[in-house]
């Protein structure tokens, strides 16, 4: 299997994660985008499992509305947080970290997808959509963190 194919579905079993928490408020507050976001995953593999078919016929596609979606989902999550001044050490409730280990895993299948980038418009599509997932996940980590009275806890590097 493809490096990034794989890296792609344990990010998609990372939101499933989240999907199905023991507690019930994160599939209720954000459920629906993420079971949206593992269908654009599974996009997303199936794109990098083909990517030497050059017609990718019969092949779901990504759409610059599957990267807009995020983007909209981020600001509204955003317009609910206080704005962030420092580094975040991620964790406090098992779905902030489940977030924080998605993204991590995200972040890694878009750079083990860079290389087709020039090789297929879809690949360069999935990239941009991992990068806004990855800063999606972010977001939704600390969004859940502020739903669950979880407080942040600033990075304070030792110099």
């Amino acid at each position: 299997m493809h490096i990034g194919a794989d890296a792609l579905e344990r990010g998609q079993r990372g939101c499933g994660a989240n999907i199905r928490p023991p507690d019930r408020d994160m599939l209720r507050l954000h459920g629906e985008s993420l079971l949206r976001i593992q269908e654009r995953l599974m996009a997303g593999a199936s794109i990098l499992a083909s990517e030497e078919q050059e017609s990718g016929a019969g092949l779901p596609r990504l759409l610059e509305s599957d990267v807009k979606f995020l983007e909209d989902r981020i600001d509204a999550m955003e317009s609910a947080l206080p704005a962030l001044k420092r580094f975040i050490l991620p964790g406090g409730h098992p779905a902030v970290s489940y977030c924080h280990l998605s993204r991590t895993t995200c972040r890694r299948a878009e750079r083990h997808s860079i290389p087709f980038i020039k090789t297929s418009e879809q690949a360069g599509l999935l990239v941009k959509y991992l990068n806004r997932l990855s800063d999606y996940l972010f977001v939704l980590a600390r969004k859940t963190g502020r739903d669950f009275k979880v407080e942040e806890i600033p990075w304070e590097p030792e110099l």
